[in-house]
């Protein structure tokens, strides 16, 4: 009886082993065939890419990818901690019973969701997929991007031996595409690929501090772009790190900092920045204070659009950006001479047709700023009436 079940468990065994070869066997035959059909095409430019089979191509290499994370230590997360990482991340929904494998997040569209299979160049194309089985995310790569082929498929030279040329139809001329090989700096491009996978699925899925300070060096547009682009404000140190670059003179990028405008046409306020701009703001750059209320006036006035910013969030905006600057109004070491006497509060009398702001504020209890009313109704008898007569 316990030969017969050895003799089971065994067969098994080889039953197991034998599909396990089978499907690595598979995946590396898949490998190799898109790895030809790339080192046949050669490194074209973004422009004249044209990937119909671009989700294989993207499934090639996740077998490649996962290995990389693995032996770099990435502990892959549960599914329930992984959707609620992204969730919060970048506000992308996960749903389990959904048969897509993978979605696309659009760095230069947040609300452009359609699937580009092509490698990011920054400007026309930039963005990474979500790998929803696996539990990670990866930007689009070639294979020889991130996988050393001369070494591991040596067999595979013979493919860029011919030139490869392809018709510019603008300029009616042939165009000579370089081979992978002749790329002088391909073993560089490969490692800080690979680097960069490891590194933001370390920080945003391990929360690893180190690669957060790797990827601050070498990968700044990923991450400003969770704060400006996504909203995203839980990590505290990130925060100050985003303020810290910003230019306060282009309000453009205020409105990124301040406010996130969402896919479903709601608004997010970014009120943890008010923490990091009180860490940042110090006497020997008080210029910010003077920046900042030149941007309250961009705000409190209707004319001047804020795309996605409705008048609800505006006014809250006003609120707490008003009153943020008034914490500083009464401390000697910040004053200046320019804007009233950096006198945030009478920055919402200048436009404040008809009390609308006042009015909204009012209903919402000034949003539970402590002495907001106090500060408010002493500017309001200061200064209200001189401003309410030009209405």
């Amino acid at each position: 009886m316990i030969n017969r079940i050895f003799m089971l468990f065994y067969f098994l065994l080889m039953i197991i082993n034998c599909k396990a070869q089978g499907d690595n066997h598979k995946k590396n035959e898949i490998l190799e065939n898109i790895l030809i059909e790339q080192l046949k095409r050669g490194k074209r430019p973004t422009e004249y890419n044209n990937y119909n089979s671009g989700k294989k191509e993207l499934e090639a290499i996740i077998p490649i990818l996962k290995n990389e994370l693995t032996i770099n230590g990435f502990k892959f997360q549960t599914k329930e901690i992984f959707n609620k990482k992204v969730k919060s991340i970048f506000n992308r929904i996960i749903l389990p019973t959904s048969e897509t494998k993978y979605l696309y997040v659009n760095l230069i569209e947040k609300c452009q969701r359609d699937n580009i299979y092509s490698p990011n160049d920054k400007a026309d194309v930039n963005g990474f997929f979500i790998i929803k089985e696996n539990n990670f995310i990866t930007d689009f790569y070639e294979i020889p991007e991130i996988y050393d082929y001369q070494k591991n498929k040596p067999q595979l030279n013979k493919y860029e031996v011919e030139k490869i040329f392809i018709k510019d139809e603008v300029e009616n001329t042939n165009l000579e595409i370089p081979h992978w090989k002749d790329i002088p700096n391909l073993k560089e491009i490969r490692k800080k690929n690979i680097q960069t996978l490891v590194a933001r699925n370390m920080y945003l899925f391990n929360n690893s501090r180190a690669h957060f300070r790797w990827l601050i060096v070498n990968d700044e547009y990923f991450m400003r772009s969770l704060v400006t682009t996504f909203g995203y404000t839980d990590d505290a140190e990130l925060l100050e790190w985003v303020v810290e670059k910003i230019n306060f003179n282009d309000t453009s990028e205020l409105d990124k900092l301040f406010y996130n405008p969402k896919c479903d046409g709601t608004t997010q306020l970014n009120t943890a920045v008010f923490s990091a701009l009180k860490k940042y703001i110090t006497p020997k750059n008080k210029i910010v204070l003077e920046q900042l209320q030149k941007y309250l006036v961009k705000l409190t006035d209707l004319k001047n659009e804020c795309t996605g910013l409705h008048f609800k969030e505006r006014t809250e905006l006003i609120a707490r950006l008003s009153y943020f600057g008034e914490l500083y109004r009464f401390k000697p070491e910040f004053e200046y001479d320019n804007y009233n006497n950096n006198y945030f509060i009478i920055c919402i009398f200048t436009y404040d047709f008809g009390h609308k702001f006042k009015t909204e504020m009012k209903e919402k209890n000034y949003y539970g700023l402590p002495d907001f009313m106090k500060l408010y109704d002493k500017a309001d008898k200061d200064y209200g009436e001189y401003y309410w007569k030009f209405r």
